[in-house]
């Protein structure tokens, strides 16, 4: 049987989790959401559990969708947000457990959302094309 793909897209509210077959046709989708925090204008706080919790979940609701497939996977592709990171402790455990605004002094991870209008008020990306992947059918959840 021909190998599939699955691909996870850590969005700003969720994981979405895809099947593609070998011809990139989408065969089936998952999205489990995360919460996201807004503490200021303009940006949001996540827990980077919730986002392997996500991912987990996600591809798991993927398989059990599509028993048939749980062999053939041959590729397990990631995208997400990019200027970020996870800080580790020396056991491996993530340093980010709390909200930015408890004072903790352990905190969410903070985030910058995309503006398209601030980068076109600054004259950056005109003219540009961005080609997007092929959308998988079905709503998300």
């Amino acid at each position: 049987m021909a190998k599939k793909i699955i691909a996870c897209d850590l969005g700003t509210g969720g994981n979405k989790a895809s099947l593609y077959d070998g011809e990139g046709n989408c065969i089936s989708s998952i999205f489990v959401p995360y919460e996201t925090g807004y503490p200021r204008a303009g940006w949001h706080e996540q827990r980077p559990l919730d986002w392997w919790n996500a991912v987990v979940q996600s591809t798991r609701r993927l398989l059990e969708t599509n028993p048939d497939e749980t062999g053939n996977i041959d590729t397990i592709a990631f995208a997400g947000h990019s200027l970020g990171a996870v800080p580790l402790g020396a056991r491996g455990e993530t340093l980010t457990d709390h909200s930015y605004a408890s004072g903790s002094g352990v905190y969410n991870l903070v985030g910058w959302r995309y503006s398209g209008d601030l980068f076109e008020a600054a004259g950056m990306g005109e003219g540009e094309s961005v080609r997007k992947p092929p959308e998988c059918g079905g709503k998300r959840g």
